[in-house]
């Protein structure tokens, strides 16, 4: 959509912004602040997702007193509204090239998640905030993922894994005598076996 005198001038001010700064290694990646920023607030945004995944369902069963298949379903409802922001926010991101803030708006929901369940006594508005910290966790995802690409090439561009540089190495499904465990809310547990020889290649 851009004419070929602006690509020229968007390409030339991309080429002299990253003059002077070799950013393809990984050694060169590790000595950018912004590099070790972006680390620290996913270390701090982890320990307090860490946090919800272990002791959410005991809040959410102190909240209501429903029973334990009552808790999973809670908690399966606040899953489906999660993915649904997760995938609205990174959309939206995408639409309008701006990450940063998108990353910041979803975290701060998650604070804002954390800080209403705990001062909140009604028990449905304190599971709606709770809900906070998944939705705002899990939609900063995408954006956030999307940072470190942006000032990265190289070897040090795959460290921050932008896009299309993970992949898997070695599948689930050639482990564990190619079966596979499965819980369920009633509390009761199954063994099944994968099947098709696309997703079981040998163990490496």
């Amino acid at each position: 959509w851009l004419t070929p005198g602006e690509r020229e001038s968007t390409v030339a001010e991309h080429s002299k912004e990253h003059i002077g700064n070799d950013l393809t290694t990984i050694r060169a990646g590790l000595v950018i602040p912004a590099v070790w920023r972006l680390g620290v607030i996913f270390l701090l945004v982890a320990v307090g997702f860490y946090g919800y995944s272990f002791w959410s369902p005991l809040v959410i069963k102190s909240l209501t007193g429903v029973s334990d298949l009552g808790v999973g379903l809670i908690t399966a409802v606040i899953g489906a509204v999660t993915i649904f922001f997760m995938l609205w926010n990174s959309a939206h991101s995408d639409r309008t090239g701006e990450r940063p803030l998108h990353v910041a708006a979803a975290l701060f929901l998650m604070v804002i998640g954390f800080v209403g369940c705990a001062l909140i006594r009604m028990p449905l508005v304190a599971i709606m905030f709770l809900a906070l910290v998944p939705i705002g966790h899990c939609s900063a995802y995408g954006p956030f993922w999307s940072l470190p690409s942006r000032f990265l090439t190289g070897d040090a561009a795959a460290a921050g894994d932008p896009p299309g540089a993970a992949q898997i190495i070695d599948f689930p499904a050639s482990f564990h005598g190619g079966a596979c465990g499965f819980s369920f809310a009633d509390g009761h547990a199954e063994i099944h076996r994968w099947r098709g020889a696309k997703i079981q290649p040998k163990a490496t």
